[in-house]
């Protein structure tokens, strides 16, 4: 609870109250009234009510601490899940009755041809509309206690359907989290293979999806859930992309969506007195550490006996139904000595070299300039043209990954540089929380290893999802599992 409110989802999706009512809810609440009565919506809530005042934070279900790899615990759902569904079917059985309409920035879609309504999807909008208000009214008679923001969601899809039917243009509810990664309007431009491949993957999903969808409308039937949710998907990310050229604004990362579940706060109803919470959330933090306690003694990780390579082996003899390496004792969890042992018990026949997203541009350059120049320009992350600094990377400035015999001495530099931004950090740290200074003790600790001949840093690149760039006909050696978008690998840096 936030400022005597809860967050829940969906209740971002629709205005307070006062604002003109929405035609498709007033149209769903008659089919409610002529299902169930003129009485059914106040007695639901009313209901609704009862139960809250009935939740109690101290009863939570009994649950056991033992915790075991071949049966894990079944999850409880204790008092905040329960006062949270609870209050959430509250806030949609307060939004049909009202028939609220959307929030204009609930919804995404784009100008052009792109999400332009075909002539056999508007014949069949009516159809996808009905479906989804015949299973939203069965929805109001659910037994189950989590009904609310399926009720919200439809609810806010059927205004949404309404709008495309006004429009003549898609319009789906956004789906892009508040956390999205970006691509800032400055850099869009400069990324055009990318974006144009990713472009491409975005309209092939949804041509797909469109198919898919008008197939299922022309068999009947209950609303297809799952054919919309991918529709609803690829729409997202044809807008978006769209947008973003067509407007010089920033690119949402179009991955990783999720249901359009904007969250909004909403008053606190017959919430339990201070005291009770209190109580309760003492009782659930002894209970989440003893938890935690007996999950770090099941996962503890250990830098020799058991870690990521001991781990891989230990599920790669659970599939071949026999113990071909033993770590424990053996220098097996060294990953480089790892590959080794791979090669002498598997039997592999083959061994595929997957580049990071740097060699392989390094290779494609060297193939096409003046080597002695390629190595210059990109040894560093000053002149580098693959490389862009971000300010989640350690502090460094020579690349080593691709280096041998002047490792130790780039390594050195790296080390001085690292050094050097700690100093600096140390003096702006009251003014950028510590972000130089960590980033300059990273980029020392990082160094150390260099010194020694070993590299285990090899910068970070933004990233999209390699199935755009096969779908795009791009070169395969710029297909590596990390390539260009925003954000930061998770790589050592």
């Amino acid at each position: 609870m936030l400022q005597g409110g809860v967050e829940l989802d969906g209740a971002g999706l629709f205005v307070g109250e006062g604002a003109a009512a929405d035609p498709a809810l007033l149209g769903l609440r008659r089919r409610v009234v002529d299902t169930y009565g003129a009485s059914f919506l106040a007695e639901r809530a009313q209901a609704l009510r009862r139960r809250l005042a009935t939740l109690d934070p101290q009863r939570a279900p009994a649950r056991t601490l033992e915790v075991s790899l071949d049966e894990p615990p079944a999850p409880a759902y204790g008092f905040p899940r329960r006062y949270r569904d609870t209050l959430t079917a509250l806030a949609a059985l307060e939004v049909l009755a009202t028939a609220r309409p959307l929030r204009p920035e609930a919804t995404i879609t784009a100008a052009g041809e792109e999400l332009r309504l075909r002539e056999n999807e508007a014949s069949r909008l009516a159809e996808l509309s009905d479906a989804l208000a015949a299973s939203l009214v069965r929805l109001l008679d659910s037994r189950r206690p989590d009904w609310g923001f399926p009720l919200v969601l439809g609810m806010a899809r059927l205004a949404a359907l309404e709008r495309t039917r006004e429009s003549g243009q898609w319009v789906f509810l956004d789906a892009f989290p508040p956390d999205a990664e970006v691509i800032e309007r400055a850099h869009v431009s400069t990324r055009s293979e990318v974006i144009s491949a990713m472009l491409r993957d975005a309209r092939t999903g949804l041509e797909v999806a469109r198919v898919r969808l008008v197939s299922r409308l022309g068999g009947g039937g209950a609303f297809g859930e799952g054919e919309f949710a991918d529709l609803e998907d690829a729409g997202n990310r044809v807008a978006e992309i769209q947008r973003a050229l067509d407007e010089g604004r920033d690119l949402r990362m179009p991955r990783h969506l999720r249901l359009p579940a904007r969250r909004g706060l909403r008053p606190a109803v017959l919430a339990p007195s201070s005291a009770a919470l209190t109580a309760g959330l003492a009782t659930a933090l002894e209970r989440e550490e003893a938890y935690s306690r007996a999950l770090r003694r099941l996962y503890r990780y250990h830098l020799v006996t058991r870690n990521c390579v001991s781990e891989i082996f230990r599920e790669l003899d659970v599939a071949l139904l026999g113990e071909r390496v033993g770590t424990d004792g053996s220098r097996s969890f060294i990953p480089a000595l790892a590959a080794l042992t791979v090669n002498e018990r598997y039997g592999v026949s083959e061994v595929s070299r997957i580049l990071s997203h740097r060699r392989a541009g390094l290779a494609r350059l060297y193939g096409a300039e003046n080597p002695l120049r390629v190595f210059l320009r990109e040894s560093n992350t000053i002149t580098s043209t693959l490389y862009q600094r971000n300010s989640r990377d350690s502090a460094f400035l020579f690349f080593t990954d691709d280096l041998v015999l002047t490792r130790p001495v780039f390594g050195a530099v790296n080390l001085i540089t690292g050094m050097a931004a700690s100093v600096v950090g140390l003096v702006t740290a009251p003014f950028d929380g510590g972000k130089i200074l960590s980033a300059g003790v990273r980029g020392a600790v990082f160094s150390l290893p260099e010194v020694l001949f070993q590299n285990i840093r090899k910068g970070s690149f933004v990233y999209v999802d390699p199935t755009a760039l096969a779908s795009s006909g791009a070169p395969a050696d710029a297909r590596s599992s990390r390539t260009l978008a925003p954000g930061n690998v998770p790589l050592p840096r």
